[in-house]
């Protein structure tokens, strides 16, 4: 694929996002790379590939950030919504974020991706077409990629479909929501898949106004899975039979997609690490030796003046707190490039020590009491830091 760029609307435009009944405004920079914005756009172009190796870009609409399409509006940051708008209804949700910020990157394909180096996941959205036109709306498939066994396994939708709309967990697994006996909403049943191609048990919960989808993964699956609700709204309010026929339009071409990506992962197990994705095919064993190796992976660099950082340290009485913790430090999640050239200030080396000594401080006078805590202090550790990270 192409580069991955920051999309603008158009020149000194304003793009203005109603979000669950708010109005935000946010400027969209004009030519903007990834770069620009502080992401390294190897790192965005292979979050990108791998997802669309999973989804492919067949039925992938181009709608930049702050952007609609037909029917569905994409958000320019992670924690404002999607909004999808027909004759017959209008939807708004929330995806999964993270507190913390990040970036926001668009494929050439139109994936747009809310990345956060700092967070265990990262969330990508698609507006896609619409399995039949006569009935439902453009969709937005808004996909989890879930980087380790530390992220959460629940994900959380909060939905605004307006008053009096109830939504409801259907025997196949999909989720409707109806006001009386009309559907506003169509959310076909949920899939997930580890980088080597297996099923991830994956279900719909409905806490409320909230959609949740639960992620079973274990140890034994393979980083990164991808989790893939989509949303379709009627084109008309639709009740009865009709109904039935959307939902199993929907629900339809979700199965293809299964099934294809299904075929890809019989394909030499190939999945989620087709296409541009392959990097995550060529990681190793996560130990210190495989470090630099693994962080060239995840990167998509080897830079020669520059070292691989732990940034939860390895010496031996650190290493064994954050493994007591479930905390496998040579995660190249979290390994970072530092400069490492002799004689440069603030090189690697002569802040090691330093380094080392302010997680002992942590430790000493805040221990972490559970991992949160723990990738919580480890993110303050990279803030300070952040100015010497200079690869």
């Amino acid at each position: 694929m192409g580069s991955v760029v920051i999309r603008r609307a158009a020149a000194a435009v304003v793009a203005i996002v109603v979000a669950a009944g708010l109005l935000s405004a946010r400027p969209v920079s004009a030519n903007a790379t990834a770069a620009d914005l502080g992401v390294r756009p190897a790192e965005a172009a292979g979050a990108v590939a791998v997802v669309e190796a999973v989804t492919g870009t067949a039925d992938v609409v181009d709608v930049a950030p702050g952007e609609s399409g037909v029917a569905v509006t994409v958000p320019v940051e992670a924690d404002e919504s999607v909004h999808i708008e027909t004759v017959g209804a209008s939807v708004s949700f929330e995806q999964p974020h993270s507190p913390a910020g990040g970036e926001v990157v668009v494929s050439d394909h139109g994936t747009v991706s809310y990345l956060n180096d700092d967070a265990p996941f990262n969330t990508h959205l698609q507006v896609v077409a619409s399995p039949d036109p006569s009935l439902l709306s453009q969709g937005a498939r808004s996909l989890i990629e879930i980087e380790s066994i530390h992220a959460p396994r629940e994900y959380v939708y909060p939905v605004d479909a307006g008053e009096g709309v109830v939504l409801t967990v259907q025997p196949d697994g999909g989720v409707l929501g109806t006001r009386g006996e009309h559907v506003v909403l169509v959310v076909p049943a949920p899939w997930a898949r580890d980088a080597a191609g297996a099923i991830v048990p994956t279900r719909y919960e409905v806490r409320g106004t909230d959609l949740v989808q639960i992620v079973d993964f274990t140890p034994a699956h393979t980083f990164p899975i991808i989790a893939d609700p989509v949303w379709f709204v009627p084109v008309l309010l639709v009740s009865g039979s009709v109904a039935r026929v959307a939902v199993q339009a929907a629900t339809a071409t979700a199965a293809r997609g299964v099934a294809v990506r299904e075929a890809a992962a019989q394909t030499g197990k190939a999945g989620v690490r087709a296409t541009g994705a392959a990097v995550q095919a060529q990681y190793r064993a996560f130990t210190g030796a495989n470090a630099r190796h693994n962080l060239i992976v995840r990167t998509g660099k080897n830079p020669g003046n520059c070292q691989a950082h732990h940034t939860m340290p390895q010496a031996s009485d650190l290493q064994a707190r954050f493994a007591s913790m479930g905390i496998n430090i040579h995660d190249p999640q979290y390994m970072l490039w530092w400069v490492s050239t002799p004689g440069t200030a603030n090189n690697h080396t002569s802040l090691s020590a330093a380094y080392n000594n302010d997680w002992r401080w942590i430790f000493s006078n805040h221990p972490p009491r559970n991992t949160e805590q723990v990738l919580w202090w480890r993110n303050e550790m990279v803030k300070k830091y952040a100015a010497f990270y200079r690869c």
